[in-house]
């Protein structure tokens, strides 16, 4: 994928299963068949296939695209421009709300009704929320493509009735009470709140429930009337006739039409968010501003830059192996966790840091954070800038075998960019990444103003303005 995002719902994880890549990169090379990846140790390289990307943008405004991987399996993507950024003081946390009452009831659909044709067409059906985007996915077999597609316009035009928002209380209570024992998801939010205020970008994933309770059935409707609206929206698939997308969409997607809602900058400003708890340990975060997704080819440097501090982080029995980790153990002895925070957006991104870590050392290990990525920031060896390349190389293409992730990718660059960058563009420009890069894209995050997310015991969690770089 592109970039590491927080999915709402529950909190993609930002670890990543590494293992220690020893050989020197191999650049990938063309042929008339596709792209051929050299593979350690093989006598021939592996084919990975390049499949065709068909981009459109209907007269509505709805964007449309498509990759046609010709596997049994389909995967869709209704996109709306209405994540968490676009809420406002008022509607503070009436996506969330949103999106665990659709697929309670539609315009011609109740609840039971909806189970018994998803039932009909063996699929699985998803609603998730990012920080810019509302996502109706479904998966289901290509042979019921066609239903399938059908089904997610019907669930695009949900109706709230008082009942049926009641039915999802308890799934709610649930998700509220899982997000809330997860200090990770707390951690993110806060760091976003630090990072670019509570407004934009700084809004929350999760709210309590007391919070998206107070919106009544009336206020639901609303938001979906202005907000599900063709020119604000993108419809996606993976394992799918592109015409069969575009049909659909221009005659059958009985959307609103108009332009939607203007994305309001969320300009990075940096400072610091503190949430005392009774917990047994302290979680933090720290990182500064990086790229916007639309920097593809800075956006693969940060990715590789991602791989080079974590290498070896997953090797099975191994500890204190990657960078981040032996840096971080040298400044204390205690057991502690860490992982490498990644986030693009539409028009900015955060590069950092998030730890967990016994009260009396989060001072030390947030040093330690700082520390490993000042080292980078002056030298990086080729070993191991070859060794993140090829470890960069390796999940772009895993990835590319999973087609949700392939139609994770391309619903949110098509989405933020227009256009599409494919795995083998993102393999290019990851060959083409220098140790100057690394080094540049280092010292951007140490010079710009940091953001510190803490949580939990913070007595001996130092402040922002007492952390020196």
């Amino acid at each position: 994928m592109l970039s590491k995002q927080c999915v709402s719902g529950f909190v993609r994880r930002f670890s990543s299963k590494r293992s220690v890549a020893a050989t020197v990169v191999q650049e990938p090379f063309e042929s008339e068949k596709g792209v051929f990846i050299p593979r350690p140790h093989e006598k021939h390289p592996v084919l990975f296939r390049e499949y065709e990307v068909k981009v459109s943008k209907l007269n509505n405004g709805m964007k449309v695209a498509s990759v046609d991987n010709y596997k049994d399996t389909s995967h869709l993507h209704l996109v709306f421009n209405c994540g968490t950024r676009y809420e406002t003081p008022e509607t503070w946390g009436i996506s969330q709300r949103v999106r665990n009452c659709i697929g309670a009831a539609t315009e011609n659909l109740a609840g039971v009704e909806i189970g018994n044709l998803l039932g009909e067409i063996g699929g699985q059906f998803n609603i998730s929320t990012t920080r810019e985007h509302m996502i109706l996915s479904l998966d289901c077999l290509r042979s019921q493509v066609n239903d399938g597609i059908e089904f997610l316009g019907e669930m695009a035009r949900p109706v709230f009735h008082s009942h049926a928002a009641s039915d999802v209380r308890e799934f709610s209570e649930y998700e509220a009470a899982a997000a809330e024992e997860e200090p990770m998801i707390k951690i993110t939010d806060l760091l976003h709140a630090a990072a670019y205020g509570q407004k934009g970008l700084g809004n929350p994933l999760f709210v309590p429930n007391h919070v998206s309770y107070r919106f009544n059935g009336s206020q639901l409707q609303n938001f979906v009337d202005h907000h599900f609206v063709t020119g604000s929206s993108g419809f996606f698939g993976v394992g799918v006739d592109h015409a069969k997308l575009l049909e659909f969409a221009s005659d059958s997607l009985q959307l609103h039409e108009g332009a939607g809602f203007a994305i309001e900058k969320s300009p990075y400003q940096g400072g610091e968010y503190r949430e005392a708890a009774e917990e047994h340990g302290t979680y933090g975060a720290i990182a500064g501003e990086s790229v916007s997704m639309k920097d593809t080819k800075t956006v693969m440097v940060y990715r590789v830059l991602a791989s080079l501090l974590e290498l070896g982080k997953g090797v099975r029995g191994a500890t204190g192996v990657s960078l981040l980790e032996q840096t971080i153990g040298e400044k204390t002895k205690h057991p502690f966790a860490c992982t490498v925070l990644n986030m693009n957006y539409s028009d900015s991104g955060i590069f950092g840091v998030y730890f967990a870590a016994q009260p009396q050392d989060a001072g030390l290990v947030l040093n330690g954070a700082l520390a490993a990525l000042k080292q980078v920031s002056q030298n990086v060896s080729q070993e191991m800038l070859d060794q993140a390349k090829q470890q960069t190389l390796i999940e772009i293409i895993a990835a590319d075998e999973q087609g949700s992730e392939v139609i994770s990718d391309l619903s949110t660059q098509t989405m933020s960019n227009g256009i599409y960058a494919n795995p083998q563009e993102q393999m290019k420009l990851v060959t083409s990444v220098t140790a100057q890069d690394i080094q540049q894209a280092a010292k951007k995050i140490l010079s710009s103003k940091l953001s510190v997310a803490a949580y939990g015991h913070l007595q001996d969690f130092p402040r922002l303005a007492n952390i020196s770089v």
